[in-house]
């Protein structure tokens, strides 16, 4: 397909931010009707060649963007589904109600995209192998550090960084399980929690794990830390980890770190282990084992030009495959091939 096109953005982002998101209310409702109005309108009035539409993986998300996919569909447009996410949980967790809402939703789709290999099969027989692409998620690398560079981390410490919200499924708990073993190894480790605490009950079990295992002096939480703050946190790092005991999509904490040359220790969940290379670019140990995970961190402890290669090949990977560059050009490639050929 040559020349010109006119791309349209339709924003559905909510004004009074996030915190209704995914939820069934009244605001919710509203906003839905309006966003699908003005879908209405815009394929009437402009009948685009393709409609691209990440979809939400949950219920109420995936209703509201039936506002979008159906009237695509009834008009004979194609249509784009893009799943951000490495589960989809609509087919699974919502019994026939969300079944029957996936076949009518996905069954509008030309092309579905999904953020890797590992996740091709996410939809089930929903989709057919064939209408299926990959397109992985991309990292803006600009102001990232350049490979080699460290800041000095002031106190002598070893230090490890996890970075992500603070719940059970993200694996915080497996990190503060594993450390006394790390301790009796690395006695100078220290680890930087980065995240907001979701959960309160989760919260008073890790507090409990700090204090009767003596961790006081070895763990600091520091909230959310965003833009310039992240990017000198991982720089001070000499690893990442980041091990969920659940189903996860494309971590962007493992893509931040391959963009500060650090080498990740992480869990096979999602594309996770194919974004993470196991023993090129870091560590990938199953899900839950505190042994692996204090094993792993105490040889890398041991080797700092292990540390500066994994960091180094990571870094080259993420440029190679998972920058924004060749993601957005993967991405293009897939809905030009939607808009250009073929037939409605």
């Amino acid at each position: 397909m040559n020349g010109a096109f006119d791309i349209e953005l339709l924003n559905t982002g909510d004004p009074d931010g996030l915190d209704d998101i995914g939820r069934f209310n009244l605001h919710n409702v509203r906003e839905a009707l309006a966003h699908g109005l003005r879908c209405w309108g815009a394929l009437l009035f402009r009948r685009p060649r393709a409609v691209y539409v990440p979809i939400d993986r949950a219920f109420w998300g995936f209703l509201r963007d039936l506002l979008f996919l159906v009237p695509a569909r009834i008009l004979g447009i194609r249509v784009v589904i893009h799943l951000r996410a490495g589960r989809f949980d609509l087919i699974h967790d919502f019994g026939a109600r969300g079944r029957l809402l996936a076949r009518v939703g996905l069954g509008t789709a030309r092309r579905a995209i999904v953020l890797g290999s590992t996740v091709r099969d996410v939809f089930g027989d929903y989709v057919p192998a064939g209408r299926i692409a990959v397109v992985p998620n991309g990292i803006d690398i600009t102001g990232w550090p350049s490979p080699g560079r460290k800041a000095p981390a002031g106190d002598g410490s070893f230090h490890i960084v996890y970075l992500a919200n603070l719940f059970r499924d993200k694996g915080a708990h497996i990190m503060l399980g594993a450390l006394p073993a790390i301790i009796r190894r690395v006695p100078n480790v220290r680890v930087s929690f980065a995240g907001k605490w979701i959960d309160a009950e989760f919260r008073k079990e890790c507090e409990l794990m700090i204090a009767e295992r003596g961790l006081e002096r070895h763990v600091e939480f520091l909230g959310v830390v965003g833009g310039d703050d992240k990017r000198r946190l991982l720089e001070s790092a000499d690893l990442v980890a980041f091990v969920p005991v659940k189903p996860e999509g494309s971590p962007w904490v493992v893509l931040e770190a391959m963009a500060s040359a650090r080498p990740v220790i992480g869990t096979p969940q999602g594309t996770m282990k194919e974004v993470i290379v196991d023993g090129v670019t870091g560590y990938l140990i199953a899900p839950g084992d505190t042994a692996a995970l204090a094993d792993r961190v105490a040889a890398l402890a041991g080797e700092p030009e292990l540390r500066a290669r994994l960091g180094e090949q990571g870094r080259s990977r993420l440029e190679a495959i998972y920058s924004e560059t060749a993601s957005h050009r993967k991405l293009a490639e897939v809905l030009l091939e939607a808009m250009g050929s073929g037939t409605k």
